[in-house]
């Protein structure tokens, strides 16, 4: 773990981001480093008067961490051990920001920022209930499932939205992702029905899709991904709503636990998921209105 150490704010009132970096050492110790420390901590945080908070999984050649973050004030700092706190670093990140980025601006950064308290309140559900090579990834398909259904919706009338946007999106997270590893591009060349009996998740996802609690966390992915694409364009955000989804389906995945091959993997058992070569607006459909962001 890391002992550079950040300034604390002497006052207690005063709101700053709180970085903390922890060794994981793997994939199932970093799945308990999610569930029974991030979790709980998460949950004190929030009792203390947290505002925001996020974490992204970083690879390096030399190390595997979990980057945290948290909003607040002295009073939620000072529930991370000192030899945690970090400086911001993201010079060893394993997450690859497609096409240039994030968005800038206070209003972008507010509307990522809680959409991404989503995702990861999702994602410790996740690592506290699902088996990663199993349930896990059958969900982080169907979750990029969803995403890519978010862009068919005809709710508002965005010429970027729609069928043309759900080829683009499956396109470009192949052309980002694909490359990642060899071993992929068999599967990417077949996207069909054959990806969900080449990787076991049939039953995997049938099983999800009659899980109400899992139903439920995926109705929320898709009603914020709905509410962020809507607020990007009132903001006249430059970045098109397919190269939105696809940067926050891939930190989804990166919480999830997987890295860019095997989301590349489960792209396309996610794509296999239609049938049909026409996609269709399956389940989960998203509505408008606002999206309860935190699970308390």
């Amino acid at each position: 773990m890391s002992t550079v150490s950040t300034m604390r704010p002497s006052s207690t009132s005063h709101v700053d981001w709180w970085f903390a970096r922890l060794g994981t050492g793997g994939l199932q110790p970093r799945d308990t480093v999610i569930s029974d420390v991030i979790g709980p901590l998460v949950q004190e945080a929030r009792s203390q008067g947290l505002l925001r908070w996020s974490f992204t999984w970083h690879q390096s050649s030399t190390r595997t961490s979990l980057m945290l973050a948290l909003l607040g004030t002295a009073r939620v700092g000072q529930l991370l051990p000192a030899s945690w706190i970090t400086a911001e670093d993201r010079s060893d990140t394993a997450v690859s920001w497609p096409q240039g980025g994030q968005e800038t601006g206070a209003a972008a950064s507010d509307l990522a920022e809680s959409f991404e308290e989503l995702s990861c309140d999702l994602a410790v559900w996740a690592a506290q209930e699902l088996s990663r090579e199993t349930a896990r990834a059958a969900l982080g398909a169907l979750l990029l499932h969803d995403a890519a259904h978010v862009l068919l919706s005809r709710q508002v009338s965005d010429p970027h939205r729609g069928a043309g946007a759900w080829e683009e999106y499956w396109d470009r997270h192949e052309a980002t992702w694909g490359h990642r590893h060899d071993a992929v591009a068999p599967t990417l060349l077949a996207l069909d029905l054959s990806a969900l009996a080449t990787y076991s998740l049939g039953p995997q996802v049938a099983e999800l899709r009659s899980s109400s609690v899992a139903t439920e966390w995926r109705h929320r992915w898709s009603r914020g991904l709905e509410r962020l694409l809507d607020r990007s364009r009132e903001l006249d955000l430059p970045s098109s709503p397919t190269r939105l989804t696809l940067i926050h389906s891939h930190l989804l995945l990166n919480r999830l636990g997987f890295l860019p091959h095997e989301e590349a993997r489960l792209g396309a058992v996610a794509r296999a998921l239609d049938a049909e070569s026409t996609p269709r607006a399956e389940e989960p459909s998203p509505t408008r209105g606002e999206c309860h962001e935190h699970s308390h």
